[in-house]
């Protein structure tokens, strides 16, 4: 009877703690943000600017390395800095490293970068 109401009790404070990171990761999806635990976070494809590579609703695994780990033609998740996605977090292609470090990125399907 004893292990019983333990066993209620736990699965009832289980349940509360899993309502409330799917709250919190519900959250911070709807608001473009991802939601990262170990340094890797799933982030969903919203847009067809990576076909044929990432198709719309495909859901991606994204691991946090180094900037200098990464090479021309590997696909990155950033947060954007331009006007109509600024703040966003946007899945593209490097298409070149730039003199200063940073990266030219273009989505596959996009014309230009």
């Amino acid at each position: 009877m004893k292990f019983q109401k333990f066993l209620n009790g736990f699965l009832t404070v289980l349940v509360i703690l899993l309502a409330g990171v799917l709250t919190f990761v519900t959250l911070r999806t709807v608001q473009g943000k991802p939601v990262m635990f170990a340094g890797c976070c799933v982030m969903q494809v919203i847009t067809g600017s990576m076909e044929p590579a990432l198709h719309v609703g495909d859901c991606v695994l994204v691991q946090q390395v180094d900037s200098s780990s990464l090479q021309k033609s590997d696909i990155i998740a950033y947060v954007s800095e331009v006007q109509d996605v600024a703040g966003l977090s946007v899945m593209h292609r490097i298409t070149d490293t730039l003199p200063d470090g940073s990266f030219l990125v273009m989505g596959d399907a996009n014309p230009v970068p």
